[in-house]
């Protein structure tokens, strides 16, 4: 059980630094989101940051066994494959969100 257990917090470390280098303005996104109102694009952004900090939080806590890494691995699993779909989605095919290149 620990093995898996350290396998899911280094998984659950990379998938957070990967998305974290996605967001808007940053090196690799390169989308228009102005098309978006405020208030969504805003709390998109917050969603994501809220969800990056406590995914690193429970990859911590999987590596010294915390009874509640499990769960909380098993939600924000569900929650990336939410926003990962919302973005293939919703922003991909979305005309207000073109892609620019800087």
């Amino acid at each position: 059980m620990q093995s898996i257990k350290i396998l899911a917090s280094i998984l659950m470390f990379i998938n957070v630094t990967l998305l974290t280098i996605l967001v808007p303005g940053g090196p690799i996104e390169n989308r228009n989101f102005r098309g978006l109102k405020g208030v969504v694009f805003w709390g998109f952004n917050v969603f994501l940051i809220t969800l990056g900090i406590t995914s690193y939080i429970t990859s911590y806590l999987l590596l010294v066994e915390n009874s509640y890494a499990l769960p909380m691995a098993k939600i924000i699993s569900v929650l990336y494959f939410i926003v990962y779909m919302i973005d293939l989605g919703e922003f991909s095919l979305n005309p207000l969100i073109r892609c620019q290149r800087h």
